[in-house]
């Protein structure tokens, strides 16, 4: 499955299904995929792929992505800290709930922060 991440028809099953797996062996490959010229829709699925996989060791992994260049990419990785209620995240969350046009990104760093519980 590592193998088939550079095959552009089948990268974004196996990324999910590296994540289902949960296979740690599978991370490298993943963060190189999210910080590669593929395209959004499959960096965001690297991002959240790796973070199925997290159970809070890659936050800062996270916390860089929500300055990605792809509104795709900061939506995983804001729903990634929401779920993993990471209190660390707060301040990072706000300011692209702040500084965000993209509405769906807004959207989705307000409910990391209400999963975080912070108001």
């Amino acid at each position: 499955l590592i193998a088939q991440l550079d095959n552009a028809e089948t990268q974004q099953v196996a990324a999910w299904a590296l994540a289902t797996i949960g296979d740690q062996r599978a991370a490298p490959a993943l963060l190189a995929l999210i910080d590669s010229e593929q395209p959004d829709a499959m960096r965001g699925m690297a991002v959240r792929s790796l973070g199925r996989m997290s159970d809070g060791e890659n936050v800062d992994i996270f916390l860089s992505t929500l300055k990605d260049r792809s509104h795709l990419v900061v939506i995983e990785a804001c729903k990634i800290l929401g779920e993993l209620q990471e209190d660390s995240a707060s301040e990072a969350l706000f300011e692209v709930f702040n500084a965000s046009e993209n509405p769906r990104v807004s959207l989705n760093a307000a409910v990391a922060l209400a999963k975080i519980g912070d108001p």
